[in-house]
């Protein structure tokens, strides 16, 4: 795979990195296990090819997520929960709030 079918397919709503991964198995895995356990395998078997030249680490590493569509809604709803939880009781949004916003948005392209 070359840099330019590398960087095309990364826009692809449903390719996450693996940090996003993790985080989303640490936080649906109460309430859906079932894809938490899902989205393990995926990282299990191992990430897209990169390029032959491509610089960077396992933190660069990119993901195929292939589920089913209520799977994906699922994951979207529980950062919606976990964004409005995390609002201040003066209805400002927190960094905390924003961080799982930018979560549910990126989950949210897929749907």
């Amino acid at each position: 795979m070359n840099q330019s079918e590398y960087r095309e397919l990364a826009k692809a709503a449903n390719v996450f990195g693996r940090s996003v991964i993790e985080e989303t198995i640490d936080v649906v895995r109460p309430a859906h296990p079932r894809i938490a356990n899902k989205l393990q395998a995926i990282i299990e078997q191992g990430p897209i090819e990169k390029p032959e030249k491509h610089q960077g680490g396992k933190e660069t590493d990119l993901f195929r997520v292939v589920l089913q569509q209520r799977e994906f809604e699922a994951i979207v709803e529980v950062f919606g929960v976990l964004e409005v939880a995390n609002v201040s009781s003066e209805g400002k949004t927190t960094s905390v709030a924003a961080h799982y916003a930018d979560l549910l948005d990126l989950w949210s392209e897929v749907t």
